[in-house]
């Protein structure tokens, strides 16, 4: 889950998968560029002066929850996905199995 709130003008983003030590799958991977281009994160509203009562945020910081920041991939789902284009190719005709 990726996670955000507000600290005055200081905008914070949190991956929050300690148990896989943040790795990104494809899910949160859109859910952080989601995050990092809502219209409050745009380059144009951070480069704004503040003005009272402007809600764009003036710095983001961006966190990892538990011990880690992020691992990185999550080479699980990538080993799962080879895994079934293996599975399925073996499932074919022999004829149409490559050589």
């Amino acid at each position: 889950m990726i996670t955000q709130h507000r600290d005055g003008d200081v905008a914070v983003i949190e991956i929050d998968r300690h148990e896989r030590r943040n790795a990104l799958d494809t899910a949160h991977c859109h859910d952080l560029r989601e995050a990092l281009t809502g219209e409050a994160l745009t380059r144009e509203a951070l480069t704004r002066e503040a003005r009272p009562g402007h809600d764009s945020a003036r710095a983001v910081v961006l966190t990892g929850a538990g011990s880690s920041f992020c691992a990185g991939a999550d080479l699980k789902v990538v080993y799962d996905a080879a895994e079934g284009q293996r599975a399925r190719a073996d499932k074919r005709p022999p004829r149409f199995r490559g050589r």
